[in-house]
């Protein structure tokens, strides 16, 4: 009897899961096949393939269709191709898709904080304290505190010997840390000595580990597992860093014996507006550290990386800064970076051709109709639940939006091209209401780093770099052997 009833319960599920992975079928919607339980993630969930990887697989198979059909484990999701259905999804229909199909779990007090990971009324109130702080004026006044931490950068990668092989994504984490740390705290971090605190810190959030993959793998692909696997994102060790930094910093500024322009003295002069905790506070801070330690630095040592493959690329950008600091009078100002159209340029087209991350996944809200397919007599009505995948990447790389889109070519984002394509078919900081909020800061301080790193250094491929393999333990596209370079000062342009 008992083996009855065993042979019984696995048929019905066996049965269960057929119905369950026909789903899309059903509906006239084309996709990859999944596999049971994993639905089209097992590569993913055991390590064995980057997300992206599999994202521009789909695109590529599935070219003459807005969307595609995937399972998400046993959960039925899309993955939108078409970049005017991705612009519909995030800003036209925006109350259909205004969440963020990720999570943090509730012990992360401080990641919580974050408007990436909030939703409903929180996230509307914590958008509204974010904006105030990422005006142009707000940059403008940090500019002299980015320009100490470009220079001493500088200083950092000339004490190397010659024909050093340098880690890109090394140096320009210390380069993003301790920006963020000199603009957010007027603290200095020491990100340029061979032990850092914060440093350490980053590593422990984000080093590609089986760990680390593992609980990045929760928030992402399965967050209901959160409800009974209570892991933090952010260490102890981190929280109470920050928590401890923040009180000590509000006690002195209280106080009136330091006067600091930064962002967490922006922060304090809207706590009373905002109705602002300690905890709202050290999260906001929490969020620029783990944006500049691991977003910014990865943006930056990937450019690193495409100007080291094109040096004559490389060449004419060092040429052009030179020229602009000759009319400049040597003086490097926020206006002759800001406004520097052929860096502007090139850091697009590096963000282009090698985004640092996938794209974004929404949930849907509140029940949407899909485009009619070819095939179909109805178009899907997707229902609130549906995960929906925006993978701005697989866009970025296809020829029916940039033609020729493996050759690095910075005129792309010339005025007359970027106004003969869609609007949506580059969004590395996505789009709509809940874009992100610190794209003007995280780009100009990207563009420093370009600036500063092209004009005094000739970067070329250190013999032992690997070829560009991307890491399936990361969510970011960064390398699985790392990018090594060689820095060699620049005599003449």
């Amino acid at each position: 009897m008992f083996l009855f009833f065993v042979i019984a319960l696995l048929s019905l599920s066996y049965l269960w899961l057929r119905h369950r992975y026909s789903y899309w079928e059903r509906r006239g919607v084309k996709g990859p096949k999944p596999i049971f339980i994993f639905g089209n993630l097992f590569k993913q969930l055991t390590f064995q393939e980057h997300i992206s990887v599999a994202h521009k697989r789909w695109h590529n198979t599935y070219n003459d269709v807005p969307y595609v059909g995937f399972y998400k484990l046993l959960q039925p999701a899309v993955m939108i191709r078409d970049p005017e259905l991705q612009r519909e999804v995030l800003v036209k229909s925006f109350m259909n898709f205004h969440t963020n199909d990720v999570s943090v779990p509730d012990e992360d007090v401080l990641l919580k904080a974050n408007p990436f990971f909030s939703s409903g009324e929180e996230w509307r109130q914590s958008r509204a304290l974010f904006g105030t702080f990422f005006s142009a004026n707000k940059i403008r006044s940090v500019f002299p505190a980015m320009l100490k931490v470009g220079t001493e950068w500088e200083q950092y990668v000339r004490s190397f010997k010659p024909n050093s092989a340098i880690d890109a994504k090394n140096i320009c984490s210390r380069f993003t840390t301790e920006t963020m740390l000199r603009c957010t705290f007027s603290i200095d971090g020491k990100s340029f000595q061979e032990e850092s605190e914060f440093l350490d810190m980053g590593k422990l959030v984000f080093s590609p580990d089986f760990i680390t993959a593992l609980k990045l793998m929760v928030n992402f692909f399965v967050p209901v597992l959160q409800k009974f696997i209570k892991v933090s994102t952010v260490p102890k060790v981190m929280e109470k860093r920050f928590m401890d930094i923040v009180r000590n910093q509000i006690k002195i500024r209280d106080s009136g014996s330091v006067q600091c322009e930064d962002v967490l003295q922006f922060v304090l002069n809207g706590r009373e507006k905002y109705e602002m905790s300690e905890i709202q506070i050290a999260g906001i801070c929490v969020g620029f550290f783990v944006e500049a330690y691991e977003t910014s630095a990865n943006v930056l040592s990937s450019a690193l990386y495409q100007l080291a493959k094109h040096p004559h690329i490389q060449d004419e950008l060092a040429r052009r800064i030179q020229e602009s600091l000759d009319a400049n009078n040597n003086e490097i100002t926020y206006d002759l970076i800001y406004k520097h159209e052929y860096l502007e340029k090139v850091a697009l087209e590096c963000m282009r051709i090698q985004p640092t991350f996938f794209g974004i996944q929404k949930l849907c809200t509140k029940a949407y109709q899909m485009p009619i397919l070819p095939g179909q007599t109805e178009p899907v009505t997707i229902p609130a639940g549906t995960p929906v995948l925006v993978p701005f990447a697989t866009v970025q790389q296809d020829p029916e939006h940039h033609n020729d889109p493996d050759f690095f070519n910075p005129e792309r984002f010339s005025p007359e091209q970027k106004a003969q394509r869609h609007k949506s078919a580059f969004m590395p900081f996505s789009d709509g209401p809940r874009m992100c909020i610190g794209m003007h800061l995280a780009m100009f301080n990207y563009k420093m780093g370009l600036f500063q790193m092209i004009r005094n250094f000739d970067i070329k491929f250190h013999p032992s770099h690997k070829p560009f393999q991307l890491h399936p333990m990361s969510f970011f596209n960064i390398s699985k052997d790392g990018i090594k370079l060689i820095f060699t000062p620049r005599k003449t342009v």
